[in-house]
């Protein structure tokens, strides 16, 4: 396992410099390739360079997931949502603004983006995060990041915190952020709807 640096688990104790540095070795472990544990803005999840197919199977190993996609796309804006899509229409510009919690879109018309990433059916999840650390991760990073909850399984709890992640996946990944989301990490999966090109929105989960 790459990770050098103890979690911190309170992120209200760590200083500017400390939160800098967290960033700076989570975007130096993406470049490199790498597959990182990391506080989203939702739940602890693995992940990696949308752009490395080799991380993205890797990802993929450690879920134990056999299906093609059935992975997030993290993105901070929506101007990089419209990179990964043919069009977004304006209802769901609209929804982004004003919707308060995590919002996991599943689209229909992906553009732009490697077929890995794509489920089987031809969708795309995709999340614009809102989340101060996440947003800085991937405007250093560059571009989008992929994102998949750090448990084995849909059927296990999704983990809340640090201590219930299977210590298979930790030492499986190759870097563990030394960050700690407590102010903004509800532990919850976030909200889930689909789109389509109808303009017709149903949510799957709240």
């Amino acid at each position: 396992m790459f990770c050098n640096y103890e979690i911190n688990m309170n992120s209200k104790e760590m200083s500017s410099n400390e939160l800098l540095q967290a960033i700076e070795l989570t975007v130096a472990a993406l470049k490199k390739g790498q597959v990182i544990l990391y506080p989203t803005d939702t739940i602890w999840g693995i992940g990696c360079d949308t752009e490395n197919k080799s991380s993205v199977e890797r990802v993929q190993q450690i879920k134990k997931n056999k299906e093609k996609g059935n992975l997030v796309i993290l993105v901070n804006s929506i101007m990089m949502l419209r990179d990964c899509l043919i069009s977004v229409h304006p209802r769901i510009e609209t929804l982004l603004v004003y919707h308060k919690k995590p919002l996991t879109i599943i689209y229909d018309n992906p553009n732009n983006l490697p077929n890995y990433l794509i489920s089987s059916d031809g969708t795309v999840a995709i999340r614009v995060s809102q989340d101060p650390f996440i947003h800085s991760i991937i405007d250093k990073f560059g571009r989008p990041i992929v994102s998949t909850s750090a448990s084995l399984d849909s059927t296990k709890k999704i983990p809340s915190d640090f201590e219930s992640i299977d210590t298979y996946i930790k030492e499986e990944v190759d870097f563990i952020c030394p960050y700690k989301n407590l102010e903004n990490m509800d532990g919850h999966p976030s909200v889930m709807a689909r789109y389509n090109r109808k303009g017709d929105l149903e949510f799957l989960r709240s």
